[in-house]
């Protein structure tokens, strides 16, 4: 059936309708649709760990810092952030009661946010982003330190890797991270 320019306009957008129809049988169907989980990957303590990317608002250089008095060692002391004052901790003194002998290139500060906590974690080195499929989630955790098993719940699974998530909330909420004073 040829179309032409004087037939009804009606009866050209049903001939096409048909056509179209025809033409999307032959393409695949989508069976699913698969949800991302991404996530910053950090090295603390020899252990490489990620945290869900909704939890740290930014990551920063270790800026020079202002020493606050009357505080447990691992709290490094405040930066101005923007125009905020944010605390800054050392992660590695807070968790394993060691405080660092070197400073290292690689360091970073994860900047948190959450409710009324704003804070920045100073990690061993900041490798990038990961990103997973939500249904690579495993409830095995990776074999690391007892210090950090109360923030590391479940894992992503990569290939046959898996990376332990670190709950910087959780850690923010607890009792270790809000006792800071000597």
């Amino acid at each position: 059936m040829s179309l032409k320019f004087s037939q009804n306009p009606f009866k050209i957008l049903l001939h096409l309708e048909q056509k179209s129809k025809v033409k999307v049988k032959q393409f695949p169907s989508q069976e699913e649709f698969r949800k991302k989980w991404s996530g910053i990957t950090f090295e603390l303590n020899g252990k490489q760990l990620l945290t869900p990317m909704a939890e740290v608002s930014e990551v920063m250089l270790q800026p020079s810092m202002t020493h606050v008095p009357g505080v447990k060692s691992w709290v490094l002391g405040i930066v101005n952030s923007r125009g905020n004052l944010l605390p800054v901790m050392d992660l590695h003194a807070l968790l394993f009661n060691k405080n660092r002998r070197t400073v290292l290139n690689r360091q970073r500060i994860l900047v948190v946010n959450h409710s009324q906590i704003a804070a920045g974690l100073l990690v061993d080195a900041v490798s990038g982003i990961k990103h997973f499929w939500v249904d690579d989630r495993s409830d095995r955790v990776p074999e690391m330190p007892s210090e950090l098993k109360p923030f590391v719940t479940h894992s992503y699974r990569l290939k046959e890797k898996y990376y332990g998530v670190f709950d910087l909330l959780r850690l923010v909420n607890s009792d270790i991270f809000s006792d800071v004073e000597i």
